[in-house]
């Protein structure tokens, strides 16, 4: 079973209203439906975009598909997750 649930990115807020606005903000899409409560792993990639921006692309994973409670170690998320995100920020 692919234990892949979605793909999406967070970039540095340029305009925070207030001291405890959010520092990232981004989106991140579910590639299939997960019941209300599910708990996912989060694994992050610092990049650049085109205008030399920094952003964090991000892949997320279902601990249950690992058979396990414990977050996956960073090489079981593989580097291809890296380059399968768009340098184009949508926002």
């Amino acid at each position: 079973m692919d234990d892949n649930v979605g793909k999406g990115s967070l970039s540095i807020a340029k305009h925070r209203s207030k001291e405890n606005s959010p520092t990232h903000i981004g989106s991140l899409t579910i590639e299939r439906e997960i019941a209300a409560g599910t708990k996912l792993w989060l694994a992050a990639w610092l990049n650049r975009g085109r205008d030399g921006s920094e952003y964090l692309s991000v892949k997320a994973s279902l601990p249950q598909a690992r058979g396990h409670d414990a977050p996956p170690s960073a090489s079981s998320f593989g580097a291809g997750a890296r380059s399968e995100i768009d340098d184009e920020i949508p926002f």
